[in-house]
């Protein structure tokens, strides 16, 4: 008999970490049916939406996917001494909340037991909590994979190498990164890199990714990073963007004869409740709105994905083109 198990996860106060974290923990809880999840939540002092966003969570909890909103930490006006002070300030909080679930766990026969934690890349130095409840963790890593091994060798040419990249923040040198084809100027690292106090988050961020368990790579980076430099068209319309069956099997014809590279984020609608409209949702079966071998003709060349990150998918330098009708595509000068 399968042992029941369960994972804690973490995330960040950004609401792209966030959603991630919860479209994955809701893939794993349907993809394994003795999983049962637990995600620690933390309302930012400094977004409202994100704050609502944590608050309609509770509406979405099952009996295997459950949601613990941990107290609003004080604001802070720099974000990386935010981020820095949030696992000094919620750590005795986070600990007290796993106690609990492990309490519970004892206490109630059947039940599953806690087996691991699931870390956002921004907060690694939890992993010393969960070493003290005597199990691993794993990091979800939300960038692309070769921005991963651009994290790694930097950290390493820092260390190593002696490299002080504050001191080359006006220059254009180059380095070559193992991860990447073309060798990267320094005018193109993130400008994180040239403040100390900023790149010693990251640098503690990295140290920490080497110690997890694992990493859990977002698979939506990890297509696109597999894919050519500027060969992809991304069809995205918005968080509340989504079409009729109609529409989409129009769609979906279109992107089967062009024969380009494509990511499509397809939503499905919500009807109107009571005159509210409800946010779209993600298909638990794309293919049942799909034309029947539209999916097998194009798994070469596109992927379909529900809710996307929007920014961080416009920057990937695959994307050659957008069609998508809101103001994020001009911001990433597509």
């Amino acid at each position: 008999m399968t042992k029941k198990a369960e994972l804690v996860f973490i995330p960040m106060t950004g609401m792209d970490h966030l959603v991630r974290t919860v479209q994955l923990a809701k893939l794993l809880v349907h993809l394994s049916p003795n999983l049962s999840i637990t995600i620690l939540t933390i309302k930012p002092p400094y977004d409202t939406r994100i704050c609502s966003y944590v608050d309609s969570l509770t509406a979405t909890a099952t009996g295997r996917l459950k949601f613990i909103s941990l107290p609003q930490p004080d604001p802070d006006v720099d974000v990386f001494k935010f981020m820095s002070r949030l696992v000094q300030t919620q750590g005795p909080l986070v600990k007290q909340a796993v106690t609990n679930i492990v309490e519970r766990s004892n206490s109630v026969p059947d039940s599953p037991r806690l087996t691991g934690f699931v870390l956002d890349m921004f907060l690694t130095p939890f992993i010393d909590l969960a070493n003290v409840f005597g199990v691993p963790s794993y990091a979800f890593y939300t960038s692309g994979a070769a921005f991963l091994g651009f994290q790694f060798y930097t950290m390493v040419l820092h260390d190593e190498r002696k490299v002080e990249f504050d001191e080359l923040e006006d220059s254009n040198t180059e380095f070559t990164i193992p991860s990447y084809v073309n060798p990267v100027s320094t005018n193109l690292f993130p400008i994180d890199m040239f403040n100390h106090e900023s790149f010693t988050f990251l640098r503690n961020m990295v140290k920490g990714l080497r110690e997890t368990k694992g990493i859990m790579h977002d698979v939506i980076m990890q297509w696109l990073d597999q894919q050519p430099r500027s060969s992809v068209v991304f069809l995205c319309f918005g968080s509340r963007g989504s079409f009729s069956e109609d529409q989409v099997i129009e769609i979906a014809y279109a992107l089967e004869q062009s024969g380009h590279r494509f990511l499509w984020s397809l939503r499905r609608p919500v009807e109107q409740v009571k005159g509210m409209k409800e946010s779209p949702t993600d298909y638990e079966n794309v293919a049942k709105v799909l034309p029947e071998g539209v999916l097998d003709q194009t798994a070469e060349i596109g992927k379909l994905i529900g809710w996307a990150p929007q920014v961080a998918i416009l920057g990937h330098p695959v994307i050659r083109g957008c069609i998508n009708r809101n103001i994020k595509r001009i911001k990433s000068k597509i």
